[in-house]
């Protein structure tokens, strides 16, 4: 797959427009329905929340929210904005065919309505907020969707950000490039693949949003565990094993990371533990 900067696939978009005379509402038909057939394909969800910006990525998030509607599911549409007269051009042309009706958010406050927080609940949310003219840092009321979004029930989000250089976009699709191009496995610059690996494996997903002066925010999003994590003081701290059960173990690995969380687990449940980093050394 190639990746292309925001100013690339701008001009893929005119060039298609004007060069090859496909209608720019054809375009948006195209990639909503596109989505809602990625989302179908890989997900599972009875319930879908589209939660979508005035401009065009919002009309993307209009067409995706009504094939889905039209494949059964029950679908909500959450736009930011305070009304229809701030919706323009081909967004508008969207909305207008929307099957369901629209929640509109204007302000903070609006996200504490109940079929707001209903709508939030679903099993999957499409953020149609921004396309390829967003420049990061996230301002206003598009800031606290997102952080509504991030916080909804069944998401786990973590989020690093520096203060430093920054990268400018194509630097950051090269990276991003570069990342999937590789085998997971050792050796130098392993590890951003590793992490897109892992993460899309399990059904999330891996952003990095950098402005050049402006430092860097990488946003791993990942579905939140099912199981139920034990307290410390139900876990290990009670798990000690009677002394004609414990063992002794040889713990063989070259991570010393690794070594060092298993021992200190199994010592923990009364087990007599050594390590090593190698055949050799065991």
């Amino acid at each position: 797959m190639k990746i292309v900067t925001a100013e690339e696939m701008r001009a893929i978009d005119r060039a298609t427009i004007e060069k090859h005379g496909v209608p720019s509402l054809t375009l948006m038909e195209n990639a909503g329905a596109a989505v809602a057939e990625f989302a179908q394909k890989h997900f599972e969800f009875a319930t879908v929340c589209a939660v979508c910006g005035k401009g065009n990525n919002g009309g993307d998030g209009f067409v995706a929210a009504r094939k889905l509607h039209e494949t059964g599911r029950k679908v909500s549409v959450i736009v930011l904005a305070q009304g229809p007269e701030e919706l323009r051009g081909d967004a508008l042309e969207m909305f207008k065919k929307l099957p369901v009706p629209v929640l509109w958010i204007a302000d903070e406050g609006s996200f504490n309505r109940a079929e707001v927080q209903q709508s939030l609940a679903a099993d999957l949310i499409l953020d149609a907020i921004f396309g390829t003219g967003f420049k990061p840092p996230l301002k206003g009321i598009a800031e606290k969707a997102v952080v509504r979004i991030n916080k909804a029930s069944g998401w786990v989000v973590v989020e690093v950000r520096d203060s430093g250089v920054g990268m400018s976009d194509e630097t950051r699709r090269r990276l991003a490039e570069h990342a999937r191009s590789l085998q997971p496995g050792r050796g130098s610059s392993q590890g951003l693949a590793h992490v897109y690996d892992i993460v899309e494996r399990h059904g999330g997903s891996v952003a990095i949003e950098s402005e050049v002066g402006k430092g860097t925010t990488v946003r791993l999003r990942l579905h939140a565990s099912r199981f139920q994590i034990i307290p410390a003081s139900e876990g290990l701290a009670e798990r000690q094993v009677s002394p004609d059960q414990a063992a002794r173990v040889l713990l063989v690995d070259d991570d010393p990371r690794l070594l060092s969380v298993l021992s200190d687990v199994l010592s923990t449940e009364g087990h007599a533990i050594t390590t090593a980093a190698n055949g050799d050394e065991a």
